[in-house]
């Protein structure tokens, strides 16, 4: 017979007049009950308080909006009405193209959520170069595999004993050991520790085989592989925006990008990687007048900007964009670094952007598989006592399943020379919900190219000044937001 000690008696007691103080008022508010044990310092039981409560305090404003947000289907759909094409479309030299992806969290209140918006917009500018890629260049393959099998015979439900003496020839009882010999090795290693803890030998032979026989059988299964390489220099977005997305029942954040490849914007891409004069000219643009008007507006951008310099010259503005999650228990110079650390990483990924527009290179790939199994089995299972067949359980097993999997791969590769980039803003910025993101943003201009031209002439001696090319050159707290309108039809 148990005989408890007297600590396990004693918070048996504790637990069960705590129990019984709950049933005799279950009015009473949960501030007001009597300690539980879980309260008196078990660690294993769970917190009172969901994460949901926590993340709610811990926030000065919601952390997703509860209003209902224009659809992305609705925003391409008032696009191609303003613009008068539609998406996929090539016209008047231009085609347009549309991508959406969320963030990886499901919380506008991450202290990574700025890096996370950037990683979205990657995804969904490449989403869109790869569909584009694929619909007009991708070359598809396809099988379809239809598998069918009956058997009748007399003795159908028999199985075979062969197997089941190789199994005892073996030195095991298990099945995996016929077809893995260093199984057969692990587990005489086991039964060996098991006997020196002071199982009986008796018992760890008690092992079974099992044995299955295929009576029925009728598959079928269709695969489709699609794969393509394309050049898709001088895309550039035109439209970016950041909203709310609602799916089973849940919400999360994604990033939708509009991006154009036209006529001018290759020849663009292909003057800057030469680093030469363009004969691409557009509608006049003050610096000052594109970007954001105060330090809030950079958190509505995000990603790379095509636009005309005060001369009419086309130049490229890249918004790159990371959050620093700060641990209350850093040092000053910890958190600096830290600040800095994510400026040079947001740099980096505005650079990648400018480099990328100048010449990149899409390869993917995708495979779609969808089928039926539908099996019947005649199943035995022999239990092996002593290394002697015992007590045998036979039955039928019926299968029935419904397969789909999707898979998609791609890669884009991008080189370039840097030369015409500079850095034009560095930001720093808070949003509504708490989440620091920092910025930078970095331009590709002709007076930049011209600049460093001239201080690369005057090291060697062979100039005196710039070539004869030259010329000078607000958060809410639904996180929902659209870059600023920079761009009209005619620009591209």
């Amino acid at each position: 017979m148990f005989k408890p000690s007297p600590l396990v008696a004693a918070l048996c007691l504790l637990a069960a007049q705590a129990s019984f103080a709950q049933d005799a008022a279950p009015d009473t508010p949960a501030q007001a009950q009597p300690a539980t044990l879980a309260q008196a310092g078990d660690i294993s039981a769970p917190v009172a308080q969901a994460p949901e409560a926590l993340l709610e305090q811990a926030t000065s404003a919601d952390a997703l909006p509860s209003a209902p947000a224009q659809s992305y289907a609705d925003w391409v759909a008032a696009f191609e009405k303003e613009f008068g094409q539609t998406m996929s479309t090539a016209k008047d030299g231009k085609v347009f193209y549309a991508g959406m992806a969320t963030i990886s969290a499901d919380s506008a209140a991450d202290p990574h959520y700025g890096s996370q918006l950037a990683l979205a917009y990657e995804r969904a500018l490449f989403d869109l170069q790869a569909d584009y890629i694929l619909q007009n260049y991708g070359r598809l393959r396809s099988e379809a595999v239809r598998t069918v099998f009956e058997n009748q015979s007399s003795d159908k439900d028999a199985i075979d004993p062969l197997e089941l003496n190789q199994a005892l020839a073996a030195g095991g009882g298990r099945l995996e050991a016929l077809f893995d010999k260093a199984l057969t090795l692990v587990d005489k290693k086991l039964d060996n520790a098991l006997v020196e803890e002071g199982v009986p030998a008796e018992d760890i032979q008690k092992m079974s085989v099992e044995q299955k026989k295929n009576l029925y059988k009728d598959n079928f299964n269709k695969k489709v592989i699609k794969s393509a390489y394309q050049n898709m220099q001088g895309l550039v977005p035109v439209k970016t925006r950041i909203f709310p997305v609602e799916a089973n029942g849940k919400k999360t954040m994604a990033v939708a990008v509009i991006a154009v490849q036209s006529e001018k914007t290759r020849q663009f891409a292909r003057d800057i990687a030469r680093k030469r004069p363009t004969l691409v000219k557009g509608n006049p643009k003050s610096l000052n007048d594109i970007l954001p008007a105060d330090q809030a507006g950079y958190l509505n951008e995000i990603g790379l900007r095509y636009v005309y310099d005060e001369s009419g010259r086309p130049m490229l503005l890249a918004y790159g964009r990371t959050s620093v999650p700060m641990d209350p228990g850093w040092s000053a110079s910890r958190a600096l670094r830290a600040q800095q650390n994510a400026q040079g990483v947001a740099q980096a990924m505005a650079e990648a952007n400018i480099i990328e527009f100048m010449n990149t290179n899409v390869q993917v790939s995708t495979s779609a598989e969808i089928g039926d199994i539908s099996e019947e089995w005649a199943k035995q299972i022999t239990d092996i006592t002593n290394g002697k067949p015992g007590d045998v359980r036979q039955l039928k097993e019926n299968i029935r399943e419904t397969t789909q999997t999707f898979f998609k791969s791609g890669k884009a590769s991008a080189a370039g020379d840097l030369r015409g980039t500079s850095v034009l803003k560095r930001w720093e910025q808070k949003d509504d919900n708490g989440v620091v993101h920092v910025g930078t943003v970095v331009g590709w201009t002709y007076g930049q190219l011209d600049n460093a031209n001239a201080i690369d002439a005057q090291k060697r001696g062979q100039a005196q000044g710039a070539q004869a090319t030259g010329a000078a050159a607000g958060g809410v707290s639904d996180q929902s937001r659209q870059s600023k309108a920079v761009n009209t039809k005619d620009d591209f």
